[in-house]
């Protein structure tokens, strides 16, 4: 299912990321974003609000008929892409994110992926804006970065993927952990399902992140 999300255009140019009232503004004129309110109160939508807040930026929200929710989201000059199945969502233990950024190049700009396997805690809905920098991030996809162009590494070779996250592999999960509930607390806002807070997730004996899949390979 994830690979219906994967092939979102990542090439969509996305400029003045720092400026809120921009982010917002794009927000509420997406047409897929904007069928979810009604035509009048877009405007004061919670959801568009607390988006704007983040300084997210949502290139795709869509609810499903099986009531699952596709969302890809820029957030710190990444693309987070993720399947939200609200049908299981206390059932499945963890949140498989695709994240994804181009690095401009003077011969040809290069786009380093990184599929990463997150274990559900606490589910906590709070209202609390965090300074999303993704240093941890950051740094994977700086090493992920000393690969060859067309570099494709999958969980097969996990010894070379656990290697990456030597170090910052605490940091990427509190990172994740902090979007996986703003990921949460952002949809409860479109009034269409209600999270249980404070639910706690049951341990699935893994580690709390799994780096499943990286890639770096010129853009198209």
């Amino acid at each position: 299912m994830l690979d219906k999300i994967i092939n979102v255009d990542t090439s969509t140019p996305y400029t003045d990321k720092k400026n809120p009232a921009f982010a917002y503004e794009k927000f509420i004129r997406q047409s897929q974003v904007a069928e979810f309110f009604p035509k009048d109160s877009i405007a004061f939508s919670p959801a568009a609000v607390y988006l704007s807040k983040l300084n997210w930026f949502a290139k795709e929200v869509r609810f499903t008929n099986d009531n699952r929710v596709f969302l890809v989201l820029v957030i710190s000059d990444f693309e987070f892409r993720t399947i939200l199945d609200l049908k299981n969502v206390y059932k499945d233990l963890r949140q498989v994110y695709f994240i994804s950024k181009k690095f401009p190049d003077n011969y040809k700009d290069t786009i380093i992926t990184a599929q990463i396997s997150l274990k559900k805690e606490k589910m906590n809905l709070n209202e609390i804006i965090e300074n999303y920098r993704l240093t941890g991030i950051r740094n994977l996809f700086s090493r992920i970065g000393g690969f060859s162009n067309g570099t494709k590494l999958t969980i097969d070779e996990s010894y070379t993927l656990n290697g990456l996250l030597d170090g910052i592999k605490e940091e990427i999960w509190n990172e994740l952990e902090k979007i996986q509930n703003a990921v949460y607390t952002f949809i409860q806002k479109f009034d269409k399902f209600k999270f249980n807070e404070n639910h706690v997730f049951e341990y699935d004996g893994f580690e709390p992140i799994i780096l499943e899949r990286i890639s770096k390979e010129y853009a198209r």
